[in-house]
């Protein structure tokens, strides 16, 4: 017999993974789904001739919780890709060269 849980998780196209995250939902196509929201920070800093720096953040639809468990997320990533335990999965450079180079 089903329980109600095993119901919810088939119709969510959810399955049990022994070997890692205990609920893992099955569709990965990222690029499939449509966008419902959209978050933005910004982390802007200047810097000065006289040897200091202005910092300026711009924060469109974080809370300070969500802010932080993504700056600690990220953080510990950095640290990984440091160490070479993992390899960033998208970069994205852009590189701004002066008008007299």
């Amino acid at each position: 017999m089903k329980t109600k849980e095993d119901k919810i998780m088939k119709d969510n196209n959810i399955k049990h993974d022994t070997n890692s995250d205990p609920i893992i939902k099955e569709d990965n196509n990222i690029d499939s789904q449509k966008i419902i929201r959209t978050q933005t920070f910004i982390l802007k800093i200047e810097w000065l001739a006289n040897g200091k720096y202005n910092i300026h953040r711009i924060n469109d639809g974080f809370d300070i919780f969500e802010l932080m468990g993504h700056v600690g997320f990220l953080q510990q990533e950095i640290i990984k890709q440091m160490a070479g335990e993992i390899k960033p999965d998208v970069i994205t450079r852009t590189v701004i060269v002066d008008k007299d180079e």
